[in-house]
This record gives structure tokens, C-alpha cells and sequence, in this order.
């Protein structure tokens, strides 16, 4: 994968982290591939061991892109700090959002309520109904 620009004269293989972070910054695209193929990796090992209830691997995975996204477009070298270590704190900190996000009960009572169009009596298991005994759920409310 050796590609050329008229902005750097070597491959984009060679080229530091910073320097096709640079590249990213004027706007190029095949900088920006080859920094997310370098650091796929990364992303696979920070959402190996993180499990997200309801979702598959490839989501941690997906939204760990995502972080390594920003990282790309939001390095700012003059912080003195090294695009790895800013790659995989925007990674993390990603991927622990996504897992707190899913972990809230903020959508809980609608994801558990009965639909108002459902007959009141089907929404409940109703037993012993010859005998005269009340529906489960129902106790201590007269029969209709």
C-alpha cells in the first residue's frame, strides 16, 4: 500500500502518526485510512474484554472506530502527548460511554410497559377464572 501525495514525498506506510495526522488535518483521506488501518488493532484489544449486554463484539468494535475517528481528526500534537496514548484514551473513554449509555434504565419503563391497545384481561394470567379467583397481578382489586 504505497500511495503518494503531493504533500509528503514519502509512502503513507512510513510516515509518523503525527505527520499523517497533519495530513488529516488539511483535509487528506488516504492519510486518514492509513492511520485507521494502522491502529485497527488497538480497537480490537480495547473492546476484547468489555461486553455490552444486548450487543455482539462487533459493536464494541464499531463504536471503538468511532472513537479512534476522533482521535484522528481532534490530535493536536503541540499537547506533547503521543497520537497512541491520545488514540486510546479517545477509544476507551468511547467505548465506557456506549457501556454506561446502555446500562441506564432511562428507557426501562417503556421497554417493560403493556400497550393501552392491549384487552385488560389478556395482559394478565388469569387463573382458577371458574372458580372465582382473582387474576395474578391483581391482588386486592375487585373483579370487574
Amino acid at each position: 500500500m504505497y500511495k503518494f501525495s503531493e504533500k509528503t514525498p514519502q509512502p503513507l506506510d512510513q510516515c509518523s502518526d503525527e505527520t499523517l495526522c497533519q495530513l488529516v488535518a488539511g483535509g487528506s483521506r488516504e492519510a486518514e485510512e492509513a492511520l485507521v488501518t494502522r491502529y485497527n488493532r488497538l480497537v480490537r484489544t480495547c473492546a476484547r474484554p468489555l461486553f455490552l449486554v444486548g450487543g455482539d463484539s462487533e459493536d464494541l468494535t464499531q463504536e471503538g472506530m468511532v472513537g479512534l475517528l476522533k482521535a484522528v481528526r481532534e490530535y493536536d500534537a503541540s499537547k506533547e502527548a503521543s497520537f497512541r496514548t491520545f488514540a486510546e484514551i479517545c477509544i476507551r473513554n468511547r467505548l465506557y460511554s456506549v457501556l454506561r449509555a446502555a446500562a441506564r434504565d432511562k428507557h426501562m419503563a417503556l421497554n417493560q410497559s403493556v400497550p393501552l391497545d392491549t384487552p385488560f384481561r389478556s395482559a394478565f394470567r388469569v387463573t382458577g377464572e371458574a372458580s372465582g379467583a382473582e387474576p395474578v397481578g391483581l391482588t386486592g382489586y375487585s373483579r370487574l
